[in-house]
């Protein structure tokens, strides 16, 4: 799967003008602290906190047209809602490592 959706970033992009790097810069930001906060919760077996970010940060992807950044959050999605330990760990590695590959695609189309 292409880390960015091209046609629907296009589309954002045309919307937004001159605007898409500040919008490129609040969803930066407001990942951080959603990862900070799913890795609080994972550390303290907050599986339901987990899933409710993990939804929130699939959303938030979806917008930004990071295809690949959603699924990861997804699957995180399903290990929390499942309170799969292993899995949600792994998947929350997973999510930190898309989400580090999206901010650099997105940060070059600026």
């Amino acid at each position: 799967m292409t880390t960015i959706d091209q046609q629907q970033y296009d589309e954002l992009r045309r919307v937004m003008g001159s605007d898409i790097g500040v919008l490129v810069a609040s969803f930066e930001r407001d990942c951080q602290q959603r990862i900070a906060d799913a890795q609080e919760a994972f550390a303290a077996s907050d599986f339901e906190r987990l899933r409710r970010i993990a939804h929130t940060l699939k959303g938030g992807a979806l917008g930004m047209a990071a295809l690949a950044l959603a699924e990861e959050c997804k699957c995180l999605e399903g290990a929390a809602k499942d309170a799969d330990s292993a899995a949600a760990n792994l998947a929350l590695r997973r999510v930190e490592e898309h989400l580090a590959t999206t901010l650099r695609v997105l940060r070059e189309r600026c």
